[in-house]
């Protein structure tokens, strides 16, 4: 991997900033791990700054496809698509083989890196599942076994993806109407406890503070 820095700027949020998403949710998001990134304060949490480098300069291949959105727009369906587009409608694999393997994450590992000990451990007499979970859990680019295609999906702007992206792969951005994305991560949050004050939760997108906003920034870019 080519080691160039990343030009994208890290700055913490203020502590106004803080304040506001502190009276929304705490269950998903810690204030404190957020930052923002490059000329247009994107918020993304702590591990940006970490593996900011790496993702800069993560290889792209002249065969890649990527599906890039803010979430809760439709992501999944749209990378079922186009998996199964790009692979002759292959059902049968399909079934067999989770979506997550076929088309990963390409933040998860980072996000998630500190939970893969207890899964192991979770299940550590289930060697098939212990693989699938390292798997998982390996960066993208530290994995040794590299398909010929490869599909990946991320939630990152454009601007803070690898550098050569836009300029090798296959891009399929989906958008969706602000407003209903925003009900989606709404009932989305609940579920894992945060409060349903609905405009407190609005507060967030209209001041850009939630994970990879400004919304239109990010869909300006693609």
């Amino acid at each position: 991997m080519v080691n160039r820095k990343n030009p994208n700027e890290i700055i913490p949020l203020s502590e106004e900033s803080k304040d506001i998403i502190r009276q929304v949710e705490t269950h998903l998001i810690q204030p404190d791990n957020l930052r923002h990134a490059g000329p247009k304060k994107y918020v993304c949490d702590k591990y940006y700054e970490k593996y900011k480098d790496e993702i800069y300069n993560f290889p792209i291949k002249n065969t890649d496809v990527w599906v890039i959105t803010i979430g809760r727009s439709g992501t999944t369906v749209t990378q079922e698509m186009v998996w199964q587009i790009c692979n002759d409608l292959d059902f049968e694999k399909a079934s067999k083989t989770p979506l997550i393997e076929r088309f990963p994450y390409f933040e998860f590992a980072m996000e998630h890196s500190d939970k893969m000990e207890s899964f192991l451990r979770k299940h550590a007499n289930d060697p098939e599942k212990c693989a699938s979970i390292k798997k998982l859990f390996t960066l993208e680019w530290e994995k040794t076994e590299v398909p010929e295609k490869r599909f990946i999906k991320s939630h990152l702007p454009i601007s803070l993806l690898p550098a050569e992206m836009t300029k090798v792969a296959k891009i399929v951005y989906t958008v969706r109407n602000p407003k209903d994305m925003a009900v989606s991560q709404y009932h989305f949050a609940k579920m894992y406890g945060a409060p349903p004050i609905f405009e407190r939760f609005w507060n967030l997108y209209e001041k850009g503070l939630k994970n990879n906003q400004p919304i239109f920034e990010h869909i300006m870019e693609a």
